[in-house]
């Protein structure tokens, strides 16, 4: 039956155009107008080095974190974009995805680091993994005939598919506080949300569109998240999501891991969307002969339109298809032989991903400004430091002291008798200096007569002068004669 002819299809077609996902249209077309900003450098406690991907609604980053000793970690960091930030949906979805993912610790989940908000950017730090999606390993795969025909080739597959039903599980189990399942569904398993890391364990990734009981944000009647190729006939039917969509979805990625070809993707939504609910689905050996007949039984269990009739858990999947491999004789592959394959599958990407961070990393301390730090020598630049204060301190000191004489020879000048020349008689010796018991005394102030106490001291007695003015005695006078002691001005205070 052609798809125009199905009753279904017209709706389908219009609530298709609604579509809503990570990176639906609306995110899309939102992104599309938005001006190409620079990468920032740092959000938060991270440093930004590279900028890794960006999509409709966020960007991925290559950061890094330090402490002391040299500490350093690299994180993928997620930002979403600051102009749907703005606006409400997109920012509870994408806290949502902080939420849920912080919350599912399982070694085939991609972890999540940290979740916070910086100048006004959401951020969503997360395990940085080294390796590629699976879909990247299928095409690799897909153009090489030896690796096609690689016997490991069916016991990676197995040992990923494995992997990857494990972490679905652990999400499909995950409870709140009081125990209650949350029924997280991923809604968006597909080759490339499976990441193959080069130590040849595989995680899950991406859990932006997943459904939970807790969910912030959700998602309105007609509105379709997912990839079309790999949606389950009762999420394409909008009825209400569990886990066994996953499991579809995971059987899909299955058929097309070991055949290497497409099952349901054709020209054109509609196209596939009637494949997904109305095309026969083949067994997997029959297109592929290489491939044992034991597998065709799981796989197509997974692959049944009716839930009821399906494979009810990944877990269970993951279990049937490592039995069928054992059935043969065979194993599923340890991590340190998926990582081999994947080696050989693409030689050059594991030393281009390495060459990238250290660029970025070197590119990233040209362009920032490096950190003041005291010299070698220091403590020579520090004493020199101190002379040149030391010598202006005691310039300034030796300023105020020549103001001081000029405005005691100024007092001199001032009109006053003619003095007429007498004989002079000897002068008495002065009385001995007493010293100030004030606190301040400690500063050397001259006296009345302009000079100081041996002992650094300001001598407080008057000197009597003698009987007659003489020229002697206006030249050491810094103000008109006066009887009586008189302390002089504080230099310090001058100064």
């Amino acid at each position: 039956m052609p798809p125009s002819a199905a009753p279904w299809f017209h709706d389908l077609v219009a609530a298709s155009a609604t579509q809503r996902s990570e990176t639906g249209s609306d995110a899309e077309a939102a992104s599309s107008s938005r001006p190409s900003s620079p990468i920032p450098r740092a959000l938060g406690r991270y440093r930004i080095l590279d900028e890794l991907a960006s999509g409709g609604m966020a960007t991925l980053y290559l950061a890094a974190t330090s402490g002391p000793a040299g500490y350093e970690k690299m994180v993928a960091l997620k930002r979403i974009h600051p102009h749907l930030a703005k606006e409400r949906r997109f920012l509870d979805m994408f806290l949502d995805e902080a939420r849920l993912a912080a919350r599912i610790v399982h070694p085939n989940v991609c972890g999540v680091i940290d979740f916070g908000e910086a100048d006004g950017q959401h951020f969503l730090a997360m395990d940085f993994l080294s390796g590629v999606p699976l879909s990247e390993l299928m095409r690799a795969v897909g153009r090489s005939a030896e690796l096609r025909a690689d016997p490991m080739w069916v016991p990676v597959i197995g040992r990923i598919l494995r992997d990857a039903a494990e972490g679905l599980h652990a999400a499909h189990e995950l409870r709140d506080a009081d125990g209650r399942r949350l029924e997280v569904v991923h809604r968006d398993v597909s080759p490339q949300n499976i990441f193959v890391g080069f130590d040849g364990t595989t995680r899950v990734i991406d859990f932006g569109v997943a459904a939970a009981a807790d969910r912030i944000h959700h998602t309105a009647t007609g509105e379709v998240k997912g990839k079309f190729a790999y949606m389950a006939p009762e999420q394409v039917n909008h009825d209400t999501p569990d886990r066994r969509i996953d499991v579809w979805a995971l059987g899909v990625v299955a058929w097309e891991a070991l055949t290497l070809k497409r099952l349901f993707r054709r020209e054109g939504t509609a196209a596939t969307l009637y494949a997904v609910l109305e095309e026969p689905i083949e067994a997997p050996s029959a297109l592929s002969p290489r491939l044992p007949e034991a597998l065709d039984a799981p796989i197509l269990h997974a692959l049944r339109r009716e839930r009821d009739e399906r494979t009810p858990s990944t877990r269970e999947l993951g279990d049937a298809i490592r039995v069928a491999i054992e059935a043969r004789g065979a194993r599923l592959a340890e991590p340190g032989e998926v990582a081999d394959l994947l080696r050989r599958a693409l030689p050059r990407e594991e030393e281009s991903l390495r060459t990238r961070i250290i660029s970025a990393r070197a590119r990233k301390d040209q362009l920032e400004t490096p950190r003041s730090a005291l010299p070698a020598s220091w403590p020579l630049v520090l004493a020199m430091i101190c002379l040149v204060v030391l010598g202006a301190l005691a310039g300034a000191w030796g300023l105020g002291t020549l103001a001081s004489g000029d405005e005691s020879a100024s007092g001199a000048r001032e009109p006053g008798p003619t003095l007429v020349p007498e004989p002079t008689a000897p002068r008495a010796a002065p009385p001995p200096a007493t010293t100030s018991d004030d606190p301040t005394s400690a500063h050397a102030t001259p006296g009345s007569d302009g000079t100081f106490a041996s002992d650094g001291t300001t001598s407080t007695e008057a000197v009597e002068p003698p009987a007659g003015p003489t020229r002697s005695s206006r030249r050491h006078t810094s103000r008109p004669a006066t009887r009586g002691g008189s302390e002089g001005p504080d230099l310090a205070t001058e100064w």
